[in-house]
């Protein structure tokens, strides 16, 4: 007599030493065998068997444990073997229908008519059986599968329809579907190892199969056909329910549309999906162990007919570039390309890849929204971590550990300032303040230890343009541009100073606010404007320029004639200045100064700019908002001469004639218009003031001054004469 322990039964735990009872020599009086209901959804479970005749409906109903699992207890207990199946709300197991078929948990059978489990006299408690199974619930994940077969047109009738992919090694018939309501919805719920698979759905063992190609948003290509595409994780999966040999629901014959809401075009009131669906798919590439040079980086691939450039990537700064673009569901090939297509990977068959005709590309599957990732150029991995540093040996921060430079290399620079023609008033110390220390008013004094009035300091800065400017006691001054100079640049509406750092730098001495050095000689530069063109404004005509910070209100013109106003100022040998005139005391009323004979002021429009040379000077007139003098009578033998008229506009009109042109005068001349200074008057007396009174003959005076001179001139004092 001989034990038995039999295929696909659990753990023996209750044996007993020469004894089929007790260690006391007892015989258990009952036994409970438990099955589990992988639906979950069972009304009744209960017994069937050899004592039971087979009835279905026979056996002992099993207690619901309220976890999946019913129970029977026998009392008392078998006393011979006893052969036995289960049975699930009426429907009996059977394990011979099973695809594939696994008889390891019935050894009772023949292999095509019967197959049953077996508990054996002595045996414990059965706590292993599942319902219709050999095995666990699932081995895996629960995947449902569900495909609309009621548009289907391809002629094969539908016996049955099977799902077949890489876990059941493309089975003709191991998963059929079943349409238990016959409303053309096939279902399955099966376990699926977890990690990626390739699947399709097929009728009557491959009769018919669904086709797919590279337009299928859902499908990818794997060896020469392309499947449906599956990535199977811990939780269960419910795949949508699609039509026949489309990654879509079966159209109803409402409005068609995108009706994905995360799709860029989502249209909420499309019914039927049409495949337009537009997703962002973001590119990266990593080009820091790329050998060559180059300047930009593409992403050339089927969706634009690897075209070139029509798809330039954006440099981030790091050596890496990247790309979003939008593009519907699909399968597409792909390379990174430099300069227009000029150079492609050349990358070799892997993982990430796909090869077509002869060519290998990378790969891409669209069916949302898409991140590629950042991978290494003609690789499907990042690109290895290197050590990164500065790796310049002259740089005051190098790293000899480093193996590829990363930009942070710094240097020293040398600046100094001369503050001799500073006329803000006493100050205490002079700074730099810039972008290599964050504008701080205090982190780098200069020092002027030999009391010449040039302050010096040296900084360390960062390679590449460094902004910075002179400032004093943390700000309290500054210095100020007006924009445009040779050693300046304008970022954000702020004027600065400019260096570009390559290595240890020293930058000339310059004066405050210039530059260039301080100069040694100083001349009058004079200014003239010709406003006879214009109405003068009430609040007279200004200059505005950088030798008084382009204040519009503080430096008036005087007026010397001819529609002439002209300002001198004492300006340095050497010196540069912009400047405009203001017809008023505001910009509203600038002058519009010539392209042709101005400079670009960095705001849309121009100033006038004169260099000072070596003596003193008058600028040559200028008319308003012109680049030459004004027009005007250039006869000298004209009444109307203007001698700074630049060209003859014919106003000449009146001859000049000379002679004395006062009435009272005796030798009046009424046709004289330029009076010469030959007017004679006599009957008056020589002595000066000697005024009153007029005698009888019309002369005046009476060789006396007296009061009543003084009376006579103060009766006429204040009178306006014709």
């Amino acid at each position: 007599a001989n034990r038995l322990w039999t295929v696909g039964s659990p753990d023996v735990t209750g044996d007993v030493y020469d004894s089929c009872g007790d260690c006391d020599g007892g015989v258990a009086t009952t036994v409970s065998l438990t099955v589990e209901d992988c639906s979950g959804a069972a009304a009744e479970v209960r017994m069937t068997g050899t004592f039971w005749g087979w009835d279905p409906a026979g056996g002992p109903v099993a207690t619901d444990n309220g976890d999946g699992t019913w129970t029977v207890t026998l009392d008392p207990a078998p006393a011979a073997d006893m052969e036995y199946l289960w049975v699930l709300d009426g429907v009996q197991e059977n394990l011979l229908d099973n695809s594939p078929v696994d008889l390891s948990c019935t050894p009772v059978t023949d292999g095509a008519g019967y197959a049953n489990r077996l508990w054996t006299v002595g045996s414990p408690d059965v706590t292993g059986d599942v319902y219709d199974k050999c095995t666990a619930c699932f081995e895996g994940t629960p995947v449902t599968f569900q495909v609309d077969m009621n548009q289907y047109a391809g002629g094969t009738t539908i016996n049955y329809v099977n799902v077949s992919g890489t876990w059941n090694e493309f089975c003709g018939d191991c998963n059929q579907l079943s349409d238990d309501d016959m409303d053309g919805i096939y279902t399955l719920t099966i376990p699926i190892p977890e990690g990626d698979h390739y699947w399709k759905y097929q009728i009557n063992s491959f009769e018919d199969q669904e086709f797919f190609d590279s337009t299928y948003g859902c499908a990818e290509q794997n060896g020469t056909f392309y499947n449906r595409t599956l990535t199977v994780g811990a939780a269960p999966v419910v795949l949508d329910l699609v039509c026949w040999n489309s990654c879509f629901a079966c159209p109803t014959g409402g409005q068609a549309g995108c009706t994905d809401p995360a799709a860029n075009n989502y249209d909420a009131a499309a019914v039927d999906n049409d495949g337009t669906c537009l997703y962002d798919v973001t590119f990266g590439v990593d080009m820091n162990a790329f050998g060559g040079t180059f300047s930009t980086v593409e992403v050339n691939g089927t969706f634009n007919s690897f075209c070139g450039n029509c798809n330039p990537m954006t440099d981030n700064g790091d050596g890496t570039w990247s790309l979003t673009i939008e593009l519907t569901e699909g399968n597409y090939d792909y390379q990174f390309t430099i300069d227009g297509g000029t150079t492609y990977e050349g990358i070799t068959p892997a993982e990430c890849t796909v090869s077509n005709f002869g060519f290998t590309n990378r790969a891409l599957q669209v069916e949302g929204v898409t991140d590629q990732g950042m991978v290494c150029w003609a690789s499907c991995d990042a690109c290895p971590t290197v050590a990164t540093g500065c790796t310049d040996v002259n740089a005051q921060n190098y790293d000899a550990a480093a193996v590829q430079d990363d930009g942070s290399c710094t240097y020293l620079v040398d600046l100094s300032v001369d503050m001799n023609l500073y006329d803000g008033g006493v100050f205490g110390t002079v700074y730099v303040s810039g972008t290599f220390n964050s504008w701080n008013g205090l982190s780098n004094p200069m020092e002027d230890s030999d009391l010449d009035g040039i302050w010096t300091v040296q900084v360390v800065m960062p390679s590449g343009d460094q902004q910075y400017k002179f400032t004093i006691d943390d700000w309290t001054d500054q210095e100020n541009f007006a924009g445009g100079e040779s050693c300046t640049v304008t970022d954000n509406g702020f004027t600065n100073r400019v260096v570009s750092v390559n290595g240890d730098t020293s930058v000339a001495t310059v004066c405050w606010e210039s530059c260039i050095a301080c100069p040694s000689n100083f001349w009058n530069v004079t200014f003239r404007v010709d406003m006879s063109n214009e109405t003068v404004s009430m609040d007279g005509v200004h200059i505005a320029g950088t030798f008084q910070g382009f204040d519009p209100a503080a430096t008036p013109m005087t007026n010397v004639g001819y529609g002439l106003y002209e300002y001198t100022i004492s300006l340095g040998e050497g010196t540069t200045v912009e400047y405009k005139i203001l017809n008023g005391n505001t910009f509203a009323n600038e002058e519009t100064v010539p392209m042709e004979c101005g400079v670009d002021n960095g705001l849309g429009g121009f100033n006038r700019s004169y260099t000072v040379g070596s003596g003193d000077v008058t600028i040559p007139v200028f008319c308003f908002g012109e680049c030459d003098a004004c027009a005007g009578c250039t006869d000298p033998l004209s009444l109307e001469f203007n001698p700074f008229a630049g060209s003859d506009d014919g106003s000449c009109a009146t001859a000049i004639v000379e002679g004395c042109t006062y009435s009272e005068a005796d030798n009046y001349n009424p046709a004289a218009n330029d009076d010469d200074g030959s007017c004679l008057i006599t009957g008056g007396t020589a002595c000066t003031g000697d005024i009153s009174p007029t005698n009888a003959d019309g002369s005046v005076g009476d060789g006396v001054i007296n009061a009543a001179d003084l009376l006579q001139f103060l009766g006429v004092f204040g009178t306006t004469c014709d």
